[in-house]
């Protein structure tokens, strides 16, 4: 018998196998059905996981709206759907989450076991491991706390039921857990990525740059070139054909550093300067941290915008603008000091202003809607859209003249303030941002990806 920390449960559990005859474990799921059924009829039926733990009664209804069957296992051990969602708590490090979250440790034992007590705890094991996991891609696993935190999204409460009979009529369990994810295809863009720099690191591809303390410029000569071609070509921007080609940095070279840069957040010049240097000289396992922490950003975002929205990255000090559920654009958003603590959050913009008429600068003003209201001590958000007013006016929308009073918009207009680092476009290029507010160390501590 297999001994963990839920060593009530797996006394009981033994205690009730032992009564069942040999004929009836034989049964299809009969005799686990039957451990399932006594267990939490003691009421000490443990899923392994605290939190999912105080969902015990839900978890009970649902087992007992299906006479205790087991969901993810039967009398001659885990089902297929079982080992598939054993497969996927283990590969859980490619969204950035890791599977000790989810009692693995516990459950890999038991996985093997034809013992019915020990496949009854198991099949309460993994339901609970499952429904762990299924809200962590639902709603990220950085949580709201009491004190103002980076994410200050209002979570989604999942219906256990609901959550484990979807599992248990899906025919495919991948297809069921990215179904609960509500980010776009940017998510699964990131992870692709992901999936790319990994082979990368196999082959043992990723160059180590020397390092230089001047600016290379086009034409000059310097070891440090060899590294960098063959960056470039890794990352995309140089042909894979030019990623050998000497010390020299020449015409081709000259445009594959400008899109790094660009892609990069850097001053776009083709040179190759100490910012650019210092981007190109972080190691390839930091950069797959970034991506890894930015696919947790992303699951906050856990519910759709409107036809009418504001995408707000603080990271990139950018904004994206839907009006219509078609008309879009992108704009720089002016500095301010109080952005460096603002958290993600959901919102409405309550008003909108002009303030200059010769930049088309409008002024957003935001009612943000935070999980903690009165504990983050933050009120209204006043964001600035540079360049903006000809666009909304394109799009019908009425902006006061400068210096009249504020007026609501036109139709309602949604705001999502995020702070992302690093992402994929559709071209499968990836993007990083700097952590200006320093905010990534937190979230790799938190989500223990050290």
């Amino acid at each position: 018998m297999i001994i963990s920390r839920g060593f009530t449960l797996i006394l009981i559990l033994t205690l009730v196998a032992v009564t069942i005859p040999k004929e009836l474990r034989a049964q299809g799921s009969t005799a686990i059905a039957a451990v399932i059924k006594e267990t939490f009829a003691s009421n000490k039926a443990d899923t392994g996981i605290e939190n999912i733990d105080m969902h015990y009664s839900d978890i009970r209804a649902y087992y007992e709206s299906r006479y205790y069957k087991p969901v993810w296992t039967r009398d001659t051990g885990p089902k297929s759907k079982g080992k598939a969602l054993y497969e996927e708590l283990n590969r859980s490090f490619i969204h950035g989450l890791s599977a000790k979250h989810y009692d693995v440790e516990e459950i890999a034992p038991l996985m093997g076991s034809l013992e019915t007590s020990d496949l009854a705890q198991l099949d309460l094991l993994l339901s609970g491991a499952f429904i762990e996991f299924a809200d962590n891609l639902l709603n990220g696993r950085i949580r709201p706390r009491v004190e103002p935190s980076q994410n200050q999204v209002e979570p989604i409460i999942i219906d256990p039921d609901e959550i484990i009979s979807g599992a248990a009529d899906a025919g495919n369990l991948r297809n069921f857990a990215s179904d609960l994810l509500k980010a776009d295809d940017r998510y699964f863009r990131l992870i692709a990525k992901y999936a790319e720099y990994e082979r990368i690191i196999e082959a043992g591809y990723w160059p180590k740059i020397a390092g230089n303390t001047g600016v290379i410029k086009t034409g000059d000569k310097d070891p440090a070139m060899v590294g960098i071609r063959q960056l470039l070509g890794l990352t995309g921007d140089l042909p894979g054909s030019l990623m050998v080609g000497g010390d020299v940095h020449d015409s081709d070279t000259f445009e594959a550093v400008k899109a790094y840069q660009s892609r990069n957040g850097l001053a776009v010049t083709g040179d190759v300067d100490a910012d650019t240097l210092s981007a190109m000289v972080i190691p390839i396992e930091t950069r797959m941290k970034q991506m890894l922490i930015n696919l947790e950003r992303r699951r906050w975002q856990n519910r759709a915008l409107g036809d009418n929205h504001v995408y707000i990255n603080l990271a990139d000090s950018s904004a994206r603008v839907i009006l219509d559920g078609e008309k879009k654009s992108h704009f720089k958003i002016a500095e301010n000091s109080e952005y460096g603590s603002l958290p993600t959050f959901f919102g409405k913009v309550v008003q909108i202003s002009r303030v200059d008429v010769d930049d088309h600068v409008l002024n957003l003003k935001i009612e943000p809607d935070y999980h903690n209201k009165e504990t983050t001590g933050l009120g209204a958000i006043n964001v600035k859209l540079q360049n903006a007013s000809e666009f909304f006016e394109s799009a019908g929308w009425k902006i006061p003249v400068q210096g009249a009073t504020t007026v609501n918009p036109d139709k309602p207009l949604d705001v999502f303030v995020t702070y992302v680092t690093a992402w994929a476009t559709k071209d499968g290029a990836i993007h990083y941002r700097p952590d200006r507010f320093n905010r990534d160390a937190e979230l790799v501590e938190l989500l223990k990806l050290e």
